[in-house]
């Protein structure tokens, strides 16, 4: 998935691959082996926004900002399926 706004500190991106590879057993049964990568471009998604609005006429320099990663970065994960 890629988010809109590329390039905004709103925007949200992420792309995830799986790749399976199966092998007969015997009979109905097979043995496949798993691997998937999440947010393969390791974009850094951010979240929780500073919204305070203090009272006029201060103002408030954060407002805006992210304050922390909605998503960690890239991982890897390993697997197997038996199916029969």
């Amino acid at each position: 998935r890629i988010g809109f706004g590329e390039g905004r500190a709103d925007s949200f991106q992420t792309i995830d691959l799986r790749l399976e590879k199966g092998v007969k057993v015997s009979g109905s049964h097979r043995v496949s082996a798993v691997a998937e990568v999440f947010n393969v471009l390791d974009h850094e998604n951010y979240g929780c926004y500073n919204s305070f609005k203090p009272p006029l006429p201060e103002v408030n320099a954060n407002f805006g900002k992210p304050e922390c990663l909605i998503e960690p970065g890239r991982r890897l994960q390993l697997g197997l399926n038996y199916s029969f």
